[in-house]
């Protein structure tokens, strides 16, 4: 379900424009305006998405681009020598076995991927093991169907009043 909503054309606000609207004064913006920005934002994204692959390329065969170079991310250590070298090290320190491997549960995921419990002992430790906890509320893109409102809409909900 991949909806694109139309760039403005000539004689209508630029995108910049748009944006730049939304980004000032959401507030002003109407909810069809809102909805719309909402539904371009996977066409935006891919857009960016391809204009710093572009940007990538344009370097790469040596062109200057304004703000941009590529430079390395971040970085990280690793162990500069064999681990059964770095043991040695370690413990040479004083440092014991849990200090070195330090030991962690296994997750409910990885116990569920396990090959050697059956289907019948995965479903009991799925039953009596393992919760779900739901995710923190997000923002998703749902079908935006347009109701007619009609008299039983509206009112369908409302009791009825008997007067004597």
């Amino acid at each position: 379900m991949d909806t694109q909503v139309p760039i403005p054309v000539e004689g209508s606000p630029s995108l910049f424009e748009i944006i730049s609207k939304a980004l000032a004064d959401p507030k002003a913006l109407t909810v069809d305006q809102l909805a719309d920005m909402a539904d371009a934002e996977d066409g935006l994204m891919q857009a960016f998405v391809a204009v710093k692959a572009e940007i990538k390329e344009r370097i790469d065969q040596g062109d200057t681009v304004p703000g941009y170079a590529m430079q390395p991310g971040n970085s990280r250590n690793v162990w500069s020598s064999d681990e059964e070298t770095i043991v040695k090290m370690l413990k040479s320190r004083r440092l014991k076995n849990a200090d070195i491997y330090p030991p962690k549960l296994i997750s409910p995921a990885q116990v569920m991927k396990l090959v050697s419990l059956t289907t019948e002992q995965r479903a009991k430790i799925e039953r009596d093991h393992i919760s779900n906890i739901a995710g923190k509320l997000t923002l998703k893109k749902v079908s935006r169907v347009a109701v007619e409102p009609t008299a039983e809409l509206m009112f369908g909900d409302v009791p009825e009043l008997s007067f004597l």
